[in-house]
């Protein structure tokens, strides 16, 4: 049997982004792979791999792409939580369609 390609995490994170920039939405990349030692000290463990900012109200939307089959490292789905907690929109992406959903569903709850 042929095994399908699935995309890596850096493809999915590319192809979330180039979503957002096309729409307009503010946003940042948190790379963890980054190993210069000052980065490491100003990025908070398990901080979403995307951070974005909804219109027009300016919600926080963190987003934690994740592979076909990947997992959450230590911390991720608390910290996600917590976002959650405090009033943010947050999304486990595995592919673009995930985010696409998500923002339908901001859209139809701010009534656009």
């Amino acid at each position: 049997m042929k095994r399908l390609y699935t995309k890596s995490e850096s493809e999915i994170q590319r192809d979330i982004c180039a979503f957002l920039t096309n729409l307009g939405i503010e946003h940042t990349v948190s790379d963890a792979s980054l190993n210069h030692w000052r980065h490491r000290r100003s990025m908070k463990k398990a901080w979403p791999d995307i951070t974005a900012i909804l219109p027009p109200n300016g919600q926080v939307w963190a987003i934690e792409v994740k592979t076909a089959r990947g997992e959450y490292r230590p911390g991720q789905k608390e910290q996600l939580e917590r976002i959650h907690a405090k009033g943010g929109k947050i999304t486990t992406a595995r592919c673009l369609d995930d985010v696409l959903r998500d923002w339908q569903e901001y859209l139809r709850g701010i009534g656009k």
